[in-house]
């Protein structure tokens, strides 16, 4: 990664964080060790050093090229996206490579599983350590034997999570991914109608992902809009009329705002503009090119993609409006349908389009939709990811970005810092999220 420049403002700033933190550091699935203070890392010492200590540290891994282990789908829950650092491209040559081949047969390349040095570099598994968590809770409610003082660790090394509130501001995928969420720590999500809003919430971290259904950018509800029971179609109108209401809701730790805003939109858009040449055939600027037009299959007209990309601007400055501009906002990649054809031009075209707004509006890229690409025998029907790896895969990268607003710093798969102690006006998301923004427009 080129080296980025701090500047003397924020070397300041960053030299103001106080000394009193805990380091952890955990390999594979050891969770479980003490919190000596004698050995604590402070927190300042990991940004405060040479630009070259906050660039290494700085690092989304899932955003590094790397390679999505997926032992078997009956295993889903050991997924795990192992980034390509540098030691695997020093690794020594394996003796598969050797030239000229010694062996009467074709050098075994059927191992799936990568070697544990590298396995182990993987981001941590957070849905792993909330599983447990939630059957031990289980286990103790009901009066069933259980190991008290791994609870008990365990509610400490998840405090991070206690009473934090997502907002997810999205179409159908991700309320679905919402939903498997709950269900994997044996919850169940609730949605008040179909197209409007929904909630999952695990009570004994009073953690809450709240979904508000975005029908797309579009400015005005039209006559011909085939959803007949959806009233309403801007987010203006929608939140007016139907989010508004669930404000008290979706209010995390500040007062004001969601601890965090996930968003996204585009399946809807793409629906909208095939529609409207397809039911206006005799007007409008391009009714030259209705025929092509009207089918989705194609990329956007530039006067679709300026208006995608002016309304969502439009819709971010309405969500900063509404909770302030401080409000942590990450867009979620746009992805593909199961079978990637031209019906995914204009998904590509909108998704290009939303990085260089998030990039600068100051909005981090969720990259998932780059690693679910391909997988087509992962999805439940044409626009759906099932429950499984990539699902899995999700839920890990979301709770990453809450881990690191409450403070918590991973490095090469190791917790360099563990946000349990984290005591400061300070905020730690701020400590990365210029260099996230900078790179919203990579993977494009």
């Amino acid at each position: 990664m080129s080296a980025i420049l701090v500047s003397s403002a924020r070397t300041l700033l960053l030299l103001a964080f106080a000394s009193t933190f805990v380091v952890m550091i955990i390999v594979g699935s050891s969770l479980f060790v003490n919190y000596p203070a004698s050995e604590c890392v402070p927190f300042r010492s990991l940004f405060n050093t040479e630009p070259t200590r906050r660039d290494e540290t700085c690092v989304d891994p899932y955003k590094l090229p790397g390679y999505l282990y997926i032992p078997d789908n009956d295993s889903y829950r050991l997924t795990s996206y192992v980034p390509f650092y540098d030691s695997l491209y020093d690794a020594s040559d394996p003796s598969f490579t050797t030239y000229p081949w010694p062996g009467k047969s074709s050098p075994d390349l059927s191992d799936p599983h990568p070697e544990p040095e590298f396995l182990k570099l993987a981001p941590h598994s957070w849905m792993t350590d909330l599983v447990v968590h939630a059957k031990l809770v289980d286990a103790a409610a009901n009066g069933q034997d259980h190991d008290a003082s791994r609870l008990e660790r365990l509610d400490k090394y998840l405090d991070w999570m206690r009473n934090k509130r997502v907002l997810m501001i999205a179409d159908s995928v991700d309320r679905y991914m919402m939903v498997y969420f709950c269900q994997e720590l044996g919850h169940s999500a609730t949605v008040e109608a179909r197209h409007t809003t929904a909630w999952c919430t695990i009570p004994h971290l009073n953690f809450t992902i709240y979904h508000w259904h975005l029908a797309g950018y579009y400015n005005y509800r039209p006559n011909w809009w085939w959803q007949a029971t959806m009233q309403q179609v801007t987010f203006e109108d929608r939140y007016e009329k139907m989010f508004k209401r669930t404000l008290g809701d979706v209010v995390g730790g500040n007062g004001r705002a969601p601890d965090l805003i996930l968003y996204q939109s585009g399946l809807w858009d793409q629906v909208t503009f095939a529609q409207k040449y397809a039911q206006e055939p005799d007007g409008g600027e391009f009714s030259s090119m209705n025929e092509q037009n009207r089918h989705k299959d194609r990329q956007l007209t530039w006067a679709e993609l300026r208006f995608y990309m002016t309304r969502q601007k439009q819709f971010i400055r309405h969500v900063k409006g509404v909770f302030g501009n401080d409000t942590r906002l990450v867009y979620r990649s746009l992805t593909p349908h199961q079978q990637l054809d031209e019906r995914d031009l204009m998904i590509m075209n909108m998704d290009r389009a939303s990085r260089i707004v998030a990039h600068k509006e100051g909005v981090e890229v969720m990259d998932w939709a780059r690693l679910v690409t391909g997988f087509s025998g992962q999805y439940k029907d044409h626009v759906h990811v099932n429950k499984g790896p990539m699902s899995w895969l999700y839920q890990n990268m979301l709770l990453s970005y809450v881990f690191r607003l409450a403070g918590g710093v991973e490095n090469l798969g190791a917790i360099e810092h563990h946000p349990m102690s984290y005591q400061s006006e300070l905020d730690p998301w701020l400590e990365c999220h210029d260099v996230y923004v900078a790179q919203a427009v990579d993977n494009r």
